[in-house]
This record gives structure tokens, sequence and C-alpha cells, in this order.
């Protein structure tokens, strides 16, 4: 089993963050000057990643503009120093409002991939001795000309079949045979296509969170995993790992009344506190006090519990 690397202590001060939507042509509109409200869920799975933004008191003109021209959304936050990308993807709608007598809004509605997730289709041939890859590069070749790319994907099982296949129907659900049958998981993350093996994990170091670097309250042990809260950062990404003190966690209260019930078996703790991230859920206000990473991690060590648990590997393997 390898052993995970933490990461320096990185201490979360001097907000940051930017706001530009685009047109079809690419030409952009930057409205980081604005006030913006967002919330922004990630998960590891093919649904496709979804934000929501408000942005206040716009000039009418700008107001219908974005609403009847842009349809691109690139969303950066964090802190000095700790910066970057916490959504990228297309405009599905645009609601313009008023939230009280002085206060107009421009609430954006925004997916992404979701283009390829509901329009890629496959319609090919394949003769024998093709392989796993060989199905996922055509799989996304339907994906490309709708805005997602190719991302970080581990090595696929280099079997090759002894008869040829046929793949027609929606891309979506190749893509998640193909990962289901190597032991992989897929999403989309920021218009790229990611495919992990279950066995390990998004490489890059671990996220350490301590009340220094920027954890609120407590985490607590569910069903699902440890949920954590900390101070917003666009380091904690979907299929990468984070790191707490275990002895910080509010375990799970069990009901005796239902014992052996899927509901009343808590998430495995691991040994040395470090999670895989299954959930990731920025939320912010400019002008606010919310400023926060929402995340739901689950343990990488398969020992603990096989149910519920992923194990660690050697380059996705």
């Amino acid at each position: 089993m390898s052993e995970a690397i933490s990461a320096g202590p990185v201490y979360q001060f001097g907000r940051k963050w930017s706001l530009v939507i685009a047109d079809n042509t690419g030409a952009g509109l930057d409205l980081s000057q604005f006030r913006v409200k967002f919330n922004v869920k990630r998960t590891g799975v093919m649904t496709p990643n979804s934000a929501d933004i408000r942005v206040y008191n716009l000039d009418l003109s700008t107001a219908a503009k974005i609403r009847d021209e842009f349809t691109q959304v690139v969303l950066q936050a964090g802190y000095e120093g700790n910066y970057g990308k916490i959504f990228v993807g297309n405009i599905k709608q645009t609601i313009l409002g008023r939230e009280n007598s002085t206060d107009t809004f421009v609430d954006i509605i925004a997916g992404d991939g979701d283009a390829a997730y509901i329009g890629a289709v496959m319609n090919t041939s394949f003769s024998a001795g093709t392989s796993a890859s060989d199905h996922l590069n055509a799989a996304q070749g339907t994906l490309t000309p709708k805005g997602v790319t190719a991302g970080f994907t581990g090595p696929l099982p280099g079997k090759k079949l002894p008869r040829g296949k046929v793949m027609y129907g929606m891309t979506r659900d190749y893509i998640k045979k193909i990962a289901n049958d190597a032991g992989f998981t897929a999403s989309i993350q920021d218009g790229q296509l990611v495919m992990i093996s279950e066995k390990t994990y998004l490489p890059g170091q671990v996220v350490v969170l301590t009340s220094k670097t920027g954890m609120i309250g407590t985490p607590q042990q569910t069903i699902e995993g440890v949920n954590c809260r900390c101070l917003l950062n666009p380091g904690l990404k979907i299929n990468g790992r984070f790191q707490i003190d275990n002895a910080s966690v509010a375990q799970f209260a069990i009901n005796l009344s239902v014992l052996g019930s899927p509901a009343n078996t808590p998430a495995p703790f691991t040994q040395d506190g470090v999670y895989y991230i299954i959930v990731a859920e920025h939320i912010g206000d400019t002008r606010g006090t919310e400023w926060y990473t929402n995340l739901v991690g689950i343990t990488v060590q398969v020992s603990a519990n096989p149910a519920n648990a992923l194990q660690v590997g050697n380059g996705g393997s």
C-alpha cells in the first residue's frame, strides 16, 4: 500500500475571485467587480457538475446581454497564494430579477459538460483485437466537438477483444461501461473527462486541513463518509485527498432499534486521517461571510471496510 505524502500547510488569507462569462465567439465579460454569490456542486459521477451564480446590480442593458448572448462561464476563487478554477461550464439559464427595493440580480445556472453528457452519441464498429483504450478514444471523439476534452486517465486494461464490437447509443453509457468493466470511475471536471481507477486517486499531494489552515467547526462521521467544512480551497479536487486529525471527528451515533440497516452503518475512519474526495461544494459571497468548501471523503484503505472503501494503488493501475 503506497504512503500518502502531505503537502505543507497553506494558510488562507486575503480573498480573491474572478467571474468571466463569454459568448460563442469567445468574447468575454468580466463581472468580478460586482457582488457575486455562488454555489458550486461537484461529484465524482458522470452526472454534470453544476453552479448557481447570482450577480448583483448590473445595468439593464448588460443584464439583457448576458441573458441573450452569453453561453459560457469561468468562476475562480480562493485566497492569495491559493487561487484557481472552481467551475467551468455552459450557461443553461439566465434569470433577471429583483431581490428587494434596491438590489437587482442576474441568476446564472450552469452545467459542466452537460452538452456532451446529453448530446454525444456513438455510432461506430470495431474489428477484432481492439482494447478498452480504443473504445475510450472513440468515445472521446464524440465528446470533444461538444466541449469536453480528454483529462487525466489512468492506464486501462490492455486485454484485446477476440471479436468485433459495435457501439451505438449514448456516449455517456459507453463511458460508464468502459469505466465499470475496468474498475474505474468516470466524471466530467471543468470540461474534461477524468477516468481513474477505483484503487487509487488523482495524482498530487494531500491537502492538510487544520484550524490553522482553514478547517471550520467539527468534521462529522456519517453513513456516506466523513463530512468536513473549510475555508474555500480550489485545491480540493474530486478524486483528490484531504487529511484531518481523526481525533477531531464527531462520531456517528448508531440507532439501536435498527441495527444491521445500511442507514445505521457509519463510514469507516482511516488510520492516518487521509480521505478520498467524492463530493466538493464551494459556497461563496464576495461581499458576505460565506466563503467555504464542504467535503465528503471516504477511506482510501480497503482493509478498513471493503463495502465503502477505496484501496490505495500505484500509478492508477
